[in-house]
């Protein structure tokens, strides 16, 4: 017989584009909360999702693109509507203006929320600038603002991208640990990336 997940004490999950490389670390946080509600672009990703997780869990499903910024918004009010404002958030959305525009429309409802932001290894390239970016962010009244770089990793053999498995377990010590920036893999020297 298998243990209970430990309770991270969240009430709401919300969770964008956590289907495919993050389907891990979406259903950790799923099996943790009272309610979680999924976002990503296709029914048939969220579906495969959804039939992984145990059929007691509270979670409910909305297909929709980031990309179309006042279908999102809807599908994101229509959520905090049914469930409440999130407290936690899990979100990996490559259009920084999208991301920005969740957050701000989160930190509206006056909780105090979690912002997991998921960003690709790019985001830690020397010409950009992680301190830069979460400003927009921390900013908002009532967020706390969690960076998780997906990085690269590094061997004998030489540098490789992260796998799912990797990727999700690396998410999950992210949102466990709680820190400001945590760094999947690697970042430097950036010169060894793939």
């Amino acid at each position: 017989m298998h243990a209970a997940p430990v309770s991270m004490g969240w009430r709401h999950a919300l969770i964008v584009g956590g289907t495919g490389m993050l389907a891990g670390a979406s259903r950790f946080i799923a099996a943790r909360t009272q309610t979680t509600s999924l976002l990503a672009r296709t029914q048939a990703s969220l579906s495969s999702l959804r039939q992984s997780l145990p059929a007691h869990l509270d979670v409910a499903t909305t297909a929709v693109d980031y990309r179309s910024a006042q279908a999102f918004s809807e599908a994101i009010r229509i959520r905090v509507e049914a469930a409440g404002a999130p407290d936690v958030v899990l979100a990996w959305i490559h259009a920084e203006h999208a991301a920005q525009a969740l957050a701000a429309q989160l930190a509206s409802y006056g909780s105090t929320l979690r912002f997991f932001h998921v960003l690709g290894s790019a985001s830690a390239s020397p010409a950009a600038s992680l301190l830069r970016r979460r400003m927009h962010y921390d900013a908002l009244p009532g967020l706390s603002y969690h960076q998780i770089v997906l990085g690269f990793i590094c061997d004998e053999r030489g540098s490789r991208w992260l796998c799912d498995d990797e990727i999700a377990q690396g998410t999950i010590q992210a949102v466990s640990a709680g820190a400001p920036k945590h760094v999947v893999g690697v970042v430097e020297p950036w010169e060894a990336r793939p």
